[in-house]
């Protein structure tokens, strides 16, 4: 199946050294260093970090969507077996 193909070449180079270390360590890096909400002083600094907070989240929600679709994939061509 060709979309399993491309999702395992994903997952491939999501595990790589590389992406790890210039993508997921630095993103994860600043999502602990953003403040909590309760700790903002204003609204708009709020907002900003609530934004980049957001961001990096769904960033890793698709990385992970990605074991999920291989999880569902193969389970829907071992049911048509």
């Amino acid at each position: 199946m060709q979309e399993l193909d491309k999702l395992y070449e994903l997952k491939g180079n999501i595990e790589s050294e590389a992406f790890q270390e210039y993508l997921c360590k630095p993103l994860r890096k600043e999502q602990d260093r953003l403040k909590n909400a309760y700790d903002c002083k204003s609204l708009t600094e709020l907002a900003t970090v609530k934004g980049k907070k957001q961001g990096i989240d769904l960033f890793f929600k698709q990385l992970e969507y990605v074991n999920t679709r291989i999880d569902d994939l193969k389970t829907e061509i071992e049911d048509s077996e």
